[in-house]
């Protein structure tokens, strides 16, 4: 992706709740790191911070918000701080009236506001977290309008709260206190929910459906207990619960569908005029996508401003890009209200605003963004540009990164399996460079960097792997005169060919003076930097070199002209020294030579 942070998002329901995640490493389908937005369109929405804390401000009829003042305060025009509730890594949000979810660091889940069924007390709705029966090992959540589903580190899907439409996937329409495992084989690698329905996409590009799935014949509602394939969907990385639903596909292009199921499905189709996505959300007739330009792009229903186009119209057809928004990292919808996260860290919302649910301190509907107020920064963002070297050492992996502005430190971490969640914390250090010299040669690791700053520290960079080296037996250069490594006879009117390949190994980026000499007994001569053969005496005095510079990887082939050199036997040097102007033939880094005779 070009922007600092892959962020995908997870969305709750039919248009009636969705997930802007952008904090803490959940699982290999969902990158986060900065903070989180979870929204529902009763008009609630609940903010993670880098902290750990959590923020909400809309609708808190059932106690949604979390704050403890529940139907006393029915809506919250700007956020508001969940107290006593800390060392959050995730969060969720149900449909009109279902829960807000937690997840912690000991993975553990939590809810509020109506969590029937779901919790060791015998309440309906609390205002206050509670923890979740069942619920531990829990990496993501989504919800729907009175149930939830929970997904486990080992890839299994879990459910809870009301089952009588087939929420739970489990085979049946019962429903039990706690929660049951969906009937999915592990290796789901995404989920989502609606109001009485799931979705999940499994770590081999298939997507999965239970719950209302569609229509039967006589247009009565079909249901399923047991998840079924969604036909004509492959290569999927994400999906969105929605109407219609949503799906991203791994060629960053995005499918839509609104009936899953039975005699009526629908047959899964592109979004015309649009690519590079890389997040995609969903609210009740209207979808967005964010690009890897940062920008952002909806269509559909538009009458609440929801689109972001400038005005409310009814119907866009085909996308549209949001107008007064760039740099945008994370994007969420619910039925009629869409939000995005900014590479600032701030929050910006449109659409409907009757409960306050943009917290901008209005209820005024808007069509072009607004900046949600009184939220802390959300977000530090993460290292771009992580190189590992491959092999260039012999006794260490270089790790090099780009800086980040307002950075105070970084965290080095290392895994021997691409699984940033198996890494391991190297070091922290404030340079943009860090040498690996524990790493076994050979071995291949993977690296990733996160940035510490002000606000907390980052999500994980992108991944890059390296490996230490051994000294191969030939560093270089190797050097040929005309494609040989044999002794040459030519003409003094003929240009000469040099190939000379070069692997400095331990020696990249080291300082030097690189040579090109010709030598017969006492005649000298060298080529300078401006490709001319010049004689110097044998003291060495007057030479130069024909590049100063680094080290660096060489296998180049050059025509040099040899008019104006005595006829005779020389010896071809090319050779490495340290970088000083004068060459040293007794302590040459590198060096190699060939025979050539001049007629």
């Amino acid at each position: 992706m070009s922007v600092n942070l892959k962020i995908f998002l997870v969305l709750g329901g039919i248009g009636l709740g969705c997930a802007l995640i952008v904090r803490g490493e959940v699982t290999p389908a969902i990158a986060v790191g900065g903070g989180a937005v979870q929204g529902a369109p009763s008009g609630r929405f609940i903010a993670l911070m880098i902290d750990g804390t959590i923020w909400g401000w809309g609708y808190n009829g059932n106690g949604e918000i979390g704050d403890g003042s529940g139907a006393t305060v029915v809506a919250r025009k700007v956020p508001v701080v969940v107290p006593n509730f800390t060392d959050v890594t995730a969060i969720g949000s149900g449909d009109a009236w279902g829960p807000s979810m937690a997840i912690k660091s000991d993975g553990t889940a939590w809810g509020w506001g109506i969590v029937d069924n779901l919790t060791s007390s015998d309440v309906y709705s609390t205002n206050r977290p509670m923890a979740l029966l069942g619920g531990s090992n829990i990496t993501a959540v989504a919800a729907g309008e009175d149930s939830m589903l929970l997904l486990n580190n080992d890839g299994t899907v879990w459910a809870g709260g009301n089952n009588r439409y087939g929420q739970f996937g489990d085979g049946t329409f019962e429903t039990a206190a706690g929660l049951v495992q969906t009937h999915l084989t592990n290796a789901v690698r995404a989920i989502a929910a609606t109001g009485w329905s799931g979705l999940a996409a499994k770590q081999d590009g298939t997507v999965w459906a239970w719950g209302l799935v569609g229509l039967n014949a006589d247009n009565t509602y079909l249901y399923w207990s047991t998840p079924g394939r969604v036909a004509g969907l492959s290569n999927i990385v994400d999906v969105k619960a929605s109407y219609p639903n949503l799906a991203l596909k791994q060629d960053a292009t995005v499918w839509t569908w609104a009936k899953s199921g039975g005699p009526q499905a629908d047959a899964p189709t592109q979004v015309s005029q649009i690519n590079n996505v890389i997040a995609i959300a969903g609210g009740d007739f209207h979808a967005l996508a964010l690009k890897g330009d940062g920008t952002v792009w909806s269509w559909g229903y538009g009458s609440y401003g929801q689109l972001g186009d400038g005005t409310f119209t009814n119907l866009r057809t085909t996308p549209a890009q949001v107008v007064n928004l760039s740099g945008v990292v994370a994007i969420g919808a619910n039925s009629s209200v869409s939000a995005a996260l900014k590479s600032d860290g701030t929050v910006w919302t449109w659409g409907a605003n009757y409960l306050g649910e943009l917290g901008d301190g209005t209820t005024n509907n808007q069509s072009v963004p607004v900046q949600v107020q009184q939220l802390p920064n959300l977000y530090v963002p993460r290292p771009t540009g992580v190189t590992a070297t491959d092999g260039a050492y012999t006794d260490q992996v270089r790790l090099t990164w780009n800086a980040v502005s307002g950075a105070q430190q970084y965290q080095v971490w290392q895994s021997d399996l691409e699984d940033s969640s198996l890494a391991t914390l190297l070091t922290t250090t404030s340079a943009t460079q860090y040498d690996d010299t524990q790493a076994e040669a050979n071995t291949l690791y993977y690296y990733w960097i996160k940035t510490v700053g002000t606000n907390g520290v980052s999500g994980f960079s992108a991944v890059d792997s390296g490996y230490r080296g051994t000294l191969p037996s030939v560093l270089g250069p190797l050097i040929k005169a005309n494609g040989s490594t044999n002794d040459i006879t030519i003409n003094s009117a003929d240009n000469l060919s040099i190939t000379v390949q070069l692997y400095p190994g331990q020696y990249e980026g080291v300082l030097a003076d690189w040579w090109i000499v010709l030598r017969a007994n006492s005649s000298w001569y060298y080529l300078n930097s401006s490709r001319q053969w010049t004689a110097f005496d044998v003291g060495l005095l007057n030479c130069q070199p024909a590049y100063q510079g680094i080290l660096f990887n060489l296998s180049s082939t050059e025509l040099l002209n040899v008019t104006g050199v005595p006829a005779g036997l020389y010896t071809l040097w090319f050779a490495v020294d340290p970088r000083d102007g004068i060459l040293n033939l007794n302590a040459p880094i590198l060096y190699d030579s060939v025979s050539v005779t001049i007629q």
